[in-house]
């Protein structure tokens, strides 16, 4: 079909998990649920200029000229699924999987063993995960010369029904995505025959976590605490040069007051003086349907983000701090670790060492962070709420 790219071709399939549970369950509401999921889904496609080749049911087959556009399509369909309301309370799940090789359409369809092995990581995937081939995590990596505002986590090799050759795939890892799933191929009952539960070296659930290299987009419109940024920026600032250990400020406030939006954009005001690396974090304290992460699994979100291989993450929580501290010695890192529970749950993510910095959100105020300077937000006055971001 006209317009449809060759050559090197990044696949992307996708389906829901659990769609004959929900046809069950919804009964006559399933179409408009399945209507909703195909809007959302179209509508990510069209964003990232991709190609939708075939939708048969609840399954979609796309094809996109670049492997980052099909990532950034994928990680807009997660966000976007988990961010609405679907009827009953009964989540729609997306499992996506993608893979690059050479293709060339025959009056509108794509043949071939990428196209095959696509679909195969597609189906080994777990509802609300994104799995990448090797062959497009090499070419995003190869082209990206700044951070690309998402993670691929390294899960190994594994061997795939009918291929002849195993794959490496890499799960995608960013803001917004839900990483309590389980790993690739666990489902329900035990591990799937296609691959195994974990990554060889890691402890289950070390992926309960998805650090990113990069902080979350800022917000343009910034109104109605300019005074408490600057305030706390100049806290920030002097927290990082000063004293034996690393810059510490914990920002406290009721939900929905701006916690995150305040940490994310003072962030990006102090990132330059950070060069070796801005690392967000969420801890998911009050994320619907999960529990905080666990703070050995945040260790090992964090150390895979700052490209230490699985097999070398130590197990353990003491021996992962000790190793992420290692990392991070004499180095300016600024760490944002959003959304914590206690300061227990903080605590051993923090750097040992001054010259990083790190800010951190909860609801609670974490007094019993020591050198912590505590920042809690008060309501903002109506006129100047309607304009802020929450």
């Amino acid at each position: 079909m006209r317009g449809f790219p060759s050559g090197a071709v990044t696949f992307l399939f996708s389906d829901i998990e659990g769609s004959t549970r929900l046809v069950k369950a919804l009964r006559e509401r399933y179409p408009q649920v399945l209507a909703e999921h195909r809007r959302l889904v179209r509508a990510a496609i069209a964003g990232q200029g991709g190609h939708e080749v075939d939708t048969q049911g609840d399954a979609f087959f796309v094809a996109f000229a670049g492997a980052k556009q099909a990532v950034l399509c994928a990680l807009e369909i997660q966000r976007a699924l988990a961010g609405y309301e679907w009827p009953a309370g009964a989540p729609v799940r997306v499992r996506i999987g993608i893979h690059t090789g050479n293709a060339i359409p025959d009056e509108g369809v794509y043949t071939g063993l990428a196209v095959h092995r696509a679909a195969r990581i597609c189906a080994v995937a777990r509802g609300g995960q994104v799995l990448v081939s090797q062959a497009t995590q090499t070419i995003i990596e190869d082209e990206e010369e700044e951070e690309p505002g998402f993670t691929l986590l390294d899960l190994g090799e594994r061997k795939l029904k009918d291929l002849d050759r195993p794959v490496r795939p890499f799960q995608l890892a960013a803001p917004g995505l839900d990483t309590r799933a389980p790993p690739a191929g666990q489902r329900a009952g035990g591990p799937a025959r296609d691959m195994p539960a974990a990554p060889r070296g890691a402890e289950p659930g070390a992926f309960a976590a998805a650090a990113t290299r990069a902080l979350p987009r800022d917000i343009a419109s910034f109104t109605g605490r300019q005074a408490g940024l600057a305030q706390l920026i100049g806290t920030l600032a002097a927290a990082a040069v000063g004293g034996e250990v690393a810059g510490l400020c914990a920002i406290d406030g009721m939900a929905g007051i701006g916690k995150t939006a305040l940490a994310v954009h003072a962030a990006h005001q102090l990132a330059c003086d950070f060069p070796h690396g801005q690392f967000f974090l969420p801890l998911h304290a009050h994320t619907a349907g999960q529990q905080p992460v666990n703070p050995t699994d945040a260790l090992a979100s964090l150390l895979l983000t700052a490209h230490v291989a699985a097999p070398q993450i130590p197990p353990g929580l003491e021996a992962r701090a000790g190793r992420w501290r290692d990392l991070v010695a004499g180095k300016k890192v600024l760490l944002v670790l959003d959304d914590a529970a206690t300061h227990e749950q903080v605590q051993p993510l923090l750097p040992g060492t001054a010259g990083s910095l790190v800010l951190v959100t909860s609801r609670r105020r974490l007094t019993a962070l020591a050198d912590a300077a505590v920042v809690s937000l008060d309501i903002l006055p109506r006129r100047t709420a309607d304009q802020d971001p929450a």
